[in-house]
């Protein structure tokens, strides 16, 4: 498994959406990998109202090791079950951001998903 270096832990006695997330992103195809399902528990840690403690979140890790995969279900779960309705998601590369969003819209058509799912849009930083 790969650890992180450096990171944000949880604070003592808060909770997370994390170990919900998790779950629910599994129920439409994408398993996370046990480091992606603690970052994201970390990225989702929330306070006694149920609100996000955490407005950003930094992933550092070499290439091809799953940063996409756990980004897009960051995003997802955002988007269907925070309610989150500006989710933007970039790359520095075309290629990767394109792949990405061919990832979501495959993820989207699930079951479970499509009728939440009202319109997507894209860009692809032309004027």
């Amino acid at each position: 498994m790969i650890a992180a270096t450096y990171a944000t832990t949880r604070t003592d006695g808060t909770k997370s959406f994390g170990p919900f997330a998790t779950e629910k992103l599994a129920e439409v195809g994408l398993s996370l990998l046990d480091w992606q399902a603690e970052t994201l528990d970390e990225l989702l840690e929330c306070d006694r109202d149920g609100r996000l403690t955490r407005t950003t979140g930094v992933v550092i890790c070499p290439r091809r090791n799953g940063k996409s995969a756990l980004l897009l279900g960051r995003c997802l779960f955002g988007m269907m079950y925070l309610e989150e309705r500006n989710v933007v998601y970039s790359a520095h590369l075309a290629d990767t951001d394109r792949s990405a969003f061919q990832a979501l819209e495959s993820i989207t058509r699930h079951r479970k998903l499509a009728p939440r799912v009202r319109k997507m849009l894209r860009a692809e930083g032309r004027a």
